[in-house]
Protein backbone atom coordinates (compact mmCIF):
# COMPACT_ATOMS: atom_id res chain seq x y z
CA UNK A 1 0.00 0.00 0.00
CA UNK A 2 1.18 3.66 -0.89
CA UNK A 3 4.66 3.92 -2.66
CA UNK A 4 8.71 4.11 -1.19
CA UNK A 5 10.12 7.30 0.07
CA UNK A 6 11.72 9.79 -2.57
CA UNK A 7 12.98 11.85 -0.23
CA UNK A 8 15.05 12.43 2.62
CA UNK A 9 11.60 13.71 4.92
CA UNK A 10 9.69 10.33 4.28
CA UNK A 11 9.51 7.47 5.27
CA UNK A 12 7.50 3.65 5.28
CA UNK A 13 6.43 1.47 7.90
CA UNK A 14 5.43 -1.51 8.86
CA UNK A 15 1.40 -2.22 9.22
CA UNK A 16 2.37 -3.93 12.60
CA UNK A 17 4.39 -0.45 13.68
CA UNK A 18 1.32 1.85 12.01
CA UNK A 19 -1.20 0.05 14.30
CA UNK A 20 1.12 0.29 17.59
CA UNK A 21 1.07 4.04 16.93
CA UNK A 22 -2.21 4.33 15.44
CA UNK A 23 -0.71 6.26 12.15
CA UNK A 24 -1.68 6.15 8.64
CA UNK A 25 -0.20 7.06 5.07
CA UNK A 26 0.17 10.61 4.67
CA UNK A 27 0.79 11.45 8.73
CA UNK A 28 3.82 13.01 9.98
CA UNK A 29 5.80 11.24 12.52
CA UNK A 30 9.08 12.37 14.26
CA UNK A 31 11.77 10.67 14.49
CA UNK A 32 14.60 11.05 16.60
CA UNK A 33 18.11 9.75 16.68
CA UNK A 34 21.09 10.82 18.93
CA UNK A 35 20.68 14.13 19.23
CA UNK A 36 18.52 15.46 16.31
CA UNK A 37 14.85 15.04 15.83
CA UNK A 38 12.94 15.35 12.24
CA UNK A 39 9.55 15.33 11.25
CA UNK A 40 8.73 12.14 8.51
CA UNK A 41 5.84 11.88 6.06
CA UNK A 42 4.39 8.20 5.95
CA UNK A 43 4.18 7.19 2.04
CA UNK A 44 3.55 3.71 2.43
CA UNK A 45 3.47 -0.13 4.47
CA UNK A 46 5.52 -2.91 3.74
CA UNK A 47 6.11 -6.41 5.50
CA UNK A 48 8.82 -7.08 7.26
CA UNK A 49 9.45 -10.08 9.69
CA UNK A 50 12.20 -8.40 11.87
CA UNK A 51 11.82 -7.01 15.29
CA UNK A 52 8.15 -8.29 15.21
CA UNK A 53 7.43 -6.17 12.63
CA UNK A 54 8.33 -3.01 14.30
CA UNK A 55 10.05 -1.15 11.84
CA UNK A 56 10.20 1.34 9.40
CA UNK A 57 12.67 2.62 6.57
CA UNK A 58 13.96 5.51 4.83
CA UNK A 59 16.00 6.72 2.11
CA UNK A 60 19.70 6.99 2.81
CA UNK A 61 19.43 11.12 2.91
CA UNK A 62 17.09 10.63 5.63
CA UNK A 63 19.46 8.82 7.94
CA UNK A 64 22.23 11.45 7.00
CA UNK A 65 19.12 14.20 7.42
CA UNK A 66 19.33 12.69 11.33
CA UNK A 67 22.98 12.00 11.65
CA UNK A 68 25.45 12.80 8.80
CA UNK A 69 28.40 10.31 9.77
CA UNK A 70 26.70 7.47 10.60
CA UNK A 71 27.96 4.29 9.18
CA UNK A 72 25.51 2.59 7.29
CA UNK A 73 26.10 -1.37 7.68
CA UNK A 74 22.75 -2.30 5.68
CA UNK A 75 21.00 -1.46 2.66
CA UNK A 76 17.81 -2.35 1.41
CA UNK A 77 17.04 -2.65 -2.56
CA UNK A 78 13.45 -3.45 -4.29
CA UNK A 79 14.11 -4.14 -7.60
CA UNK A 80 10.87 -3.03 -10.09
CA UNK A 81 11.87 -5.90 -12.42
CA UNK A 82 13.59 -8.66 -10.66
CA UNK A 83 14.17 -10.73 -13.98
CA UNK A 84 17.69 -10.38 -13.41
CA UNK A 85 17.95 -10.82 -9.74
CA UNK A 86 20.80 -12.86 -10.07
CA UNK A 87 23.45 -11.13 -12.30
CA UNK A 88 22.49 -8.65 -9.31
CA UNK A 89 23.72 -10.42 -6.94
CA UNK A 90 26.24 -12.18 -8.43
CA UNK A 91 27.87 -8.46 -9.56
CA UNK A 92 27.61 -7.38 -5.38
CA UNK A 93 29.63 -9.97 -4.66
CA UNK A 94 31.78 -9.87 -7.10
CA UNK A 95 32.99 -6.38 -6.30
CA UNK A 96 32.25 -6.60 -2.17
CA UNK A 97 33.80 -10.44 -1.83
CA UNK A 98 33.34 -11.67 1.54
CA UNK A 99 32.17 -7.35 2.84
CA UNK A 100 28.55 -8.67 1.90
CA UNK A 101 25.63 -10.49 3.01
CA UNK A 102 22.67 -11.05 0.64
CA UNK A 103 19.32 -11.94 1.25
CA UNK A 104 17.02 -12.79 -1.12
CA UNK A 105 13.14 -12.60 -0.96
CA UNK A 106 13.60 -16.33 -1.87
CA UNK A 107 15.83 -16.75 1.08
CA UNK A 108 13.44 -15.30 3.68
CA UNK A 109 10.81 -17.17 2.15
CA UNK A 110 12.46 -20.03 2.27
CA UNK A 111 12.90 -19.33 6.52
CA UNK A 112 9.49 -19.38 6.47
CA UNK A 113 8.32 -22.47 5.16
CA UNK A 114 10.89 -23.75 7.63
CA UNK A 115 9.29 -22.14 10.79
CA UNK A 116 5.65 -23.39 9.28
CA UNK A 117 6.91 -27.13 8.45
CA UNK A 118 8.04 -26.95 12.29
CA UNK A 119 5.14 -24.99 13.49
CA UNK A 120 2.94 -27.99 11.45
CA UNK A 121 5.28 -30.58 13.07
CA UNK A 122 4.89 -28.95 17.04
CA UNK A 123 1.14 -29.23 16.61
CA UNK A 124 1.15 -32.77 15.03
CA UNK A 125 3.41 -33.95 17.94
CA UNK A 126 0.88 -32.33 20.50
CA UNK A 127 -1.72 -34.16 19.18
CA UNK A 128 0.06 -37.21 19.45
CA UNK A 129 0.75 -37.08 22.52
CA UNK A 130 -2.79 -36.35 23.74
CA UNK A 131 -4.00 -38.89 21.57
CA UNK A 132 -1.49 -41.57 23.21
CA UNK A 133 -2.61 -40.10 26.93
CA UNK A 134 -6.26 -40.48 25.46
CA UNK A 135 -5.19 -43.97 25.30
CA UNK A 136 -3.32 -44.90 28.51
CA UNK A 137 -6.73 -43.26 30.72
Amino acid sequence: KGVAPNTADEIIVTEVFAEAYAVEIGDTVEVSYNDTTKDFTITGFYQSVGKAGMQFSMLVSGLRSLSPDEEITVYDYVLKDNSNVNDIVEKLKDKYDDKIEITTLKDVLGVIDTISSLSMLIVMLVYTISEFLFLLL
